[in-house]
């Protein structure tokens, strides 16, 4: 088989395994907006905490103008 006959059929084992999950989860609701809210909340507090723990141990520094 040549190279570029697999490329197209890993092609199209894709696109079916795409359209198969798509089909198979048609009937799922979309992520809600406070879960979203909630996960954002959650990566904020967390990076907040990476950033205190480098501080307190005095490894790295970052200036109180740097957005997060």
């Amino acid at each position: 088989m040549r190279l570029r006959d697999m490329g197209r059929q890993e092609r199209d084992r894709a696109i079916a395994s795409v359209t198969f999950l798509r089909h198979r989860h048609r009937d799922v609701p979309p992520p809600l907006r406070a879960d979203r809210e909630r996960w954002i909340a959650k990566e904020r507090a967390a990076e907040l905490d990476v950033r205190r723990f480098y501080v307190e141990r005095g490894l790295v520094s970052q200036p109180e103008t740097l957005r997060h």
